[in-house]
């Protein structure tokens, strides 16, 4: 009972890959019967819910060098990327890039970071596609193509994976000792490559 207990939570989080503590322990109180049962249950669920909470802060949202937001809230990130706000604080407008909606990275994003599933992101882009009200976000292939087109495009957003970002900003450290002069450059735009945004409630 126990171990079918825990398994059926524990896939119901897989899921849903992101876990309001609440529901969970309101939906383990139903389906776990027993007091014992119950707490280690709980206790597991905690366990699980820290690994799944850090994989998510493995998600940077990145942005042009030229934004001027250095911070976001949860709302704010899902009305740009559901493409219900269009243009930053300063009225520039947003450019929005996104990997295929098959990629796991992208589907990571969405349930984590948007905290909604991706098939339900496509069907809002294409609504807003075929009713002539709005225009979808712009797909790239990669990584590696993202942060290119984030870099070049003004106004631009998107998301890496924290290890991607470590390894760019480890290649530019790196461009700017062997090449001197490139410091200075680097230093007008104070920002980098990409510019890392946080994310707040």
């Amino acid at each position: 009972m126990l171990i079918f207990c825990l398994f059926e939570l524990l896939l119901s989080s897989y899921f849903y890959y992101y876990i309001d503590f609440k529901k969970f322990f309101t939906f383990a109180q139903f389906h776990c019967k027993g007091s014992l049962i119950k707490y280690y249950s709980l206790v597991l669920i905690l366990i699980f819910a820290g690994l799944v909470s850090s994989s998510a802060a493995a998600i940077e949202i990145v942005t042009h060098p030229q934004v001027t937001e250095i911070s976001l809230t949860k709302s704010q990130l899902r009305r740009i990327y559901t493409m219900r706000q269009l243009r930053w604080s300063d009225d520039s407008a947003i450019n929005v890039f996104v990997l295929p909606s098959q990629h796991e990275l992208h589907q990571r994003f969405a349930k984590e970071r948007l905290q909604i599933f991706p098939y339900q992101l496509n069907r809002i882009w294409h609504k807003l596609t075929y009713s002539g009200l709005g225009v979808a976000p712009t797909i790239v292939s990669s990584e590696k193509e993202l942060i290119q087109a984030v870099t070049k495009t003004p106004g631009a957003i998107g998301y890496i994976n924290d290890e991607t970002l470590k390894k760019i900003e480890q290649n530019e450290r790196i461009k700017r000792i062997e090449n001197p002069s490139m410091e200075a450059s680097h230093q007008t735009r104070s920002k980098g490559v990409v510019n890392v945004v946080k994310i707040k409630d």
